[in-house]
């Protein structure tokens, strides 16, 4: 039950989504209520861009373990020189998707590439862009200069001849120098790559933080942020039955004894961390249950996390309440939490035990926030324990720009189908403003806000 996840960062935030540095917010795109790799076209995808009559052609470098990058035609922006912000957005019409790099100063369309393959999300972290096609098991590292152009496609799957689907990378995470972490979430282990050369150069066993109580045998590792000074990774592990559709109307998992947990590792030597002091082992237990963002607070030693909850039953047992039917209880471990990283402790910031779903979080600063309940985003002053008022107009698949604005994308429906364009919303005043008119996407068309995702790339 694995669906997309926002994560803005801003000060001293570094995000990644999901997932990294200040400039960091990962994203993930899958339609709702679907843990399970999504259906693929057979054969590898080749991306296209449609850049517009202005293009150039250009030649993709080697694509090292994952072959080649197609020739692509792409559109120059302006000076490389010139400090530029992007959003990545993808959307996705199956069997198809396409990637719409928006630069934002000022607002355009700096160019286009298109997938033959559906499930593929946008991903930011240390200054660089990433595709990654889940389905496949494949991360494309975007150009450095020219983000909407392919540089390497590096396969993260066990082995080359690995079936599709085993692999589902949800984060990359770029350390030192080209030095990368690919969370794979239908695999108990995180593959380390060098983006510069697109190869794998190693794996992080993750297996032995398997927990009793877990039933699909996986620790569904979802997201990571990397400490620069501290030259730590951490890594967000779900670990719940990915593949339980629950009931509504959130349909999340049963709660089960197994616990979310954060683990981390020494960049420098790639050995585990202990983050829980005298306890058992070295994984720092997380009140929340399935968590699905990781933001994180370096310079106050602290992670954020928003998870998504789960249920159990009353009078499940017959004996405790003599002619009591069993039905499904209010949610529990739904919430936002902290981690006190050098305390090695967790606490809650907002709980919520209703059963409209909470899975996305933008985190702008220690005060503002904004929190999705089913389909309504809510602002957040996060030292407060309830939510604020509904924030309407705002974006679909947003990312905060560090600036006091969320960047997304608003949806109008014409007798010709869903129309796209990029806006803005102020942080300060709630306002709406149209950055850019034009449809972001070309070969694709999105109908609703389940097939488009965003990172954005500072």
């Amino acid at each position: 039950m694995k669906r997309y996840v926002i994560l803005g960062s801003v000060l001293a935030f570094a995000t990644a989504g999901v997932i990294a540095c200040t400039d960091d917010v990962g994203t993930s795109i899958q339609p709702p209520y679907d843990a399970g790799p999504k259906p693929a076209p057979t054969g590898e995808p080749e991306p296209t861009v449609d850049a517009g009559s202005d293009a150039t052609t250009a030649t993709g470098s080697d694509g090292g373990d994952g072959g080649d990058a197609a020739t692509v035609t792409v559109t120059d922006s302006g000076d490389a020189s010139t400090a530029q912000s992007y959003v990545l957005f993808v959307g996705s019409t199956y069997p198809t998707s396409e990637l719409s790099v928006v630069a934002l100063n000022p607002p355009s369309i700096a160019g286009r590439l298109a997938f033959a393959n559906f499930d593929n999300a946008p991903y930011a972290s240390g200054g660089r862009g990433f595709v990654l096609q889940r389905d496949l098991g494949n991360v494309i590292t975007l150009d450095a200069t020219h983000p909407w152009t392919a540089s390497k496609t590096i396969d993260i799957k066990e082995a080359p001849d690995a079936a599709d689907g085993t692999a589902n990378p949800h984060a990359v995470v770029v350390t030192t120098g080209s030095k990368a972490y690919v969370a794979r979430y239908s695999s108990n282990s995180v593959k380390i790559v060098d983006t510069a050369t697109g190869l794998a150069t190693g794996t992080l066993d993750l297996l032995p933080y398997l927990t009793v109580g877990d039933p699909d045998g996986k620790v569904d590792v979802d997201d990571a942020v990397f400490d620069a000074t501290a030259k730590r990774i951490y890594f967000l592990l779900q670990r719940f039955d990915q593949f339980e559709y629950g009931p509504a109307n959130d349909h999340v998992g049963k709660c089960s004894s197994a616990l979310a947990a954060i683990v981390a590792f020494d960049t420098q030597t790639d050995l585990p961390v202990d983050l829980n002091g005298a306890a058992t082992g070295v994984a720092l237990e997380l009140k929340g249950a399935n968590p699905q963002s990781l933001t994180a607070d370096f310079a106050n030693h602290k992670l954020v996390v928003a998870a998504t909850g789960c249920y159990d039953f009353v009078n499940e047992d017959a004996g405790v309440d003599a002619g009591a039917t069993a039905h499904v209880g209010p949610r529990e471990r739904r919430g936002v939490e902290a981690i006190d990283l050098a305390a090695g402790t967790t606490s809650w910031l907002y709980t919520s035990a209703d059963t409209t779903r909470l899975d996305k979080l933008i985190w702008v600063d220690a005060t503002h926030a904004f929190v999705t309940l089913d389909d309504t985003w809510y602002s957040w002053n996060p030292t407060q324990t309830t939510l604020g008022a509904a924030a309407p107009g705002f974006p679909a698949a947003p990312s905060y720009d560090g600036a006091g604005r969320v960047v997304g994308l608003a949806s109008t429906t014409t007798d010709a189908g869903v129309a796209w364009s990029v806006v803005g919303y102020s942080v300060a005043t709630g306002n709406v403003s149209t950055l850019i008119a034009t449809d972001p996407f070309q070969s694709v068309r999105p109908t609703s806000k389940y097939g488009v995702a965003a990172a954005i790339l500072r």
